[in-house]
This record gives C-alpha cells, sequence and structure tokens, in this order.
C-alpha cells in the first residue's frame, strides 16, 4: 500500500506532466514507453472473466488454474502514438539485466527513432519505463542521456500510470489465442494504420520496422488473420469487409462482404464491427447497426 507521501508524489507528477501537455512544451507524439511482460503459449483469463451466475444448489464451475511449470517467454516491447516501435522476444534462458536492456531493446529503439526522424533525430524524445531495476541503472541513465533522450519521472510503485501495464500487455493477452510454443508466438502482428496512413502494417518479432501488408481508403474497425494467412478488415464507415493474401505478396485487397457485392439485401451491412474467421472459412461479422452477427462463405 502506498504511503500517503507516496500519494502524493503520483499526484504531482501527473499534474506536472497534464501541464506539459496543455502549454504544447510536450507532444504526445514525442513520447515512447516500453515494458518487459511474460506471455504463456497456453491463455487462461482473468478471474474475473471466469465468473459466472450460479442458481441455488449448482455446483460452481471448475475454473482452470496456471501451472508455475507452463511454458512462457519474455516479450519486451516499446510503442508510441502511430504504433510498436518494438517488439522483442528475449531468448529462451536470457534475463533482462541493464546490459541486455541497453544492447537488445534501447539501442533498437533509437535506432527506429533516427529512421523515423531523420531531420529530427532524438530531439524532443521521452521515454517513459518503470522503475525496474534495469530501467533505473545509471548505465541505462548514461545511455539514455547520451543519445539525447529525456527519461519521464515515474513514481514508484505506480504500474498503473504506465501504459505498458495498465493497456497494452492485458490488451495483447485477452486477446491471443493458445500458441503450440514461442515460434508460433512470436509471429507477425498486424496493426491498424489506416486512419494517418490508409493502410494495415505488418510488423515481425525482434524488428524495428513495419512493412505495408495492405493498402485501404479507411481505418480498419476489426482485423483477423485466418489460418491461410488471409488479412481480414471491416471498413465501418463504407460497410465492407475487405480481405487479402498475405501469401501472394500483393497489397491489393478485394470485398468479401457488403457494399460493392453481389448479395440478397438480408446479407448488406450497416456499420460493421468485430470479425472472426473460422476453420472452415466462415467468416462471422458483428453487423452493429443491424444488430446481429451475420455469416458468409469465404
Amino acid at each position: 500500500e502506498l504511503t500517503d507521501e507516496q500519494k502524493q508524489q503520483r499526484v504531482q507528477l501527473c499534474r506536472e506532466n497534464l501541464a506539459k501537455f496543455q502549454t504544447g512544451s510536450w507532444r504526445l507524439c514525442d513520447i515512447i514507453t516500453g515494458d518487459e511482460t511474460w506471455i504463456y503459449h497456453r491463455q487462461i483469463h482473468h478471474k474475473s472473466k471466469n465468473a459466472s451466475w450460479i442458481g441455488d444448489g449448482e455446483s460452481p464451475t471448475t475454473v482452470v488454474r496456471r501451472s508455475k511449470f507452463e511454458s512462457k517467454n519474455l516479450f519486451s516491447i516499446f510503442f508510441k502514438s502511430n504504433g510498436p516501435v518494438l517488439i522483442h522476444c528475449v531468448d529462451e534462458g536470457k534475463t533482462i539485466d541493464h546490459n541486455y536492456y541497453i544492447e537488445n531493446c534501447l539501442k533498437l529503439v533509437v535506432k527506429e527513432i533516427l529512421k523515423q526522424r531523420r531531420s529530427a533525430d532524438t530531439k524532443g524524445i521521452k521515454l517513459l519505463h518503470d522503475n525496474a531495476g534495469p530501467h533505473i541503472h545509471y548505465d541505462v541513465i548514461n545511455y539514455l542521456t547520451e543519445e539525447g533522450i529525456n527519461i519521464m519521472p515515474h513514481p514508484p510503485y505506480s504500474p498503473d500510470l504506465a501504459p505498458c501495464d495498465y493497456w497494452l500487455n492485458d490488451c495483447i493477452k485477452h486477446n491471443l489465442t493458445d500458441q503450440l510454443n514461442e515460434k508460433s508466438l512470436a509471429r507477425d502482428i498486424y496493426v491498424d494504420n489506416g486512419y494517418s496512413n490508409s493502410r494495415v502494417d505488418k510488423w515481425t518479432s525482434n524488428t524495428t520496422s513495419s512493412i505495408p501488408a495492405m493498402y485501404m481508403y479507411g481505418q480498419c474497425y476489426g482485423l483477423f488473420v485466418d489460418i491461410t494467412n488471409t488479412l481480414y478488415c471491416s471498413l465501418f464507415t463504407y460497410h465492407q469487409v475487405i480481405s487479402n493474401s498475405q501469401r501472394q505478396g500483393s497489397n491489393a485487397w478485394t470485398i468479401v462482404a457488403g457494399n460493392g457485392v453481389v448479395a440478397l439485401t438480408s446479407a448488406s451491412l450497416y456499420n460493421p464491427r468485430g470479425i472472426f474467421v473460422d476453420t472452415n472459412l466462415n467468416l462471422y461479422v458483428a453487423d452493429s447497426e443491424n444488430d446481429r452477427i451475420i455469416s458468409f462463405v469465404v
């Protein structure tokens, strides 16, 4: 439990940071945040997600508990306002000390910053990470200082103030299915970049840059990759679902459901959201404004 002094420090730092954004001295696009997280190959959700109502006299449902020996991999993930900066899978048997953190994480992050900002280099860049031992080691602080990167102050025992802890890590784990091994876990990640660049980007583990996977004319509300490595995107505004085969190496797409497909009126879409494709290649679309889930054979 935090002391009164630690609570006050949290409030003070948050107010100071907010004021810097409000006055324009800080920009969100200049902030990079990162952290480490363990990702298990078998997904077991939080207790709250497994909760259910039971009637009088009924036995509670069985909740599977995780063994401490279950297979898992350690990831170090950095991101900023326009998407991932680094997705690094730590080698089996390795631990992250300050040397590993500098050589395998921070140097790759700096390399990506320089690639993205050739004219401004690291000027104005700020790094937000928690107070874990490797993060606050003097070698790490010296390296970041030499590279011209400012370290944002972070109050002690405050993971809820670090975006990786209160948002990203849980978001990733809630959307993962079971993985066979570390190779399947460290596969490609697809990121919607439609709002600013009208495309979906593909990131590969242990790389610091993405490549365009599919170009489109809007923002994807839902993304899904099926067992044939076909990428699907629901275009909320255009009432369509489009797809692209990643095996063919083309950025072009085809309309598979909604406006532009000759079909019965009953199969039209209005503001599609979540999408899912099963192993039989049946596409399921959350047709939000029609209050239904509708299926298509793709």
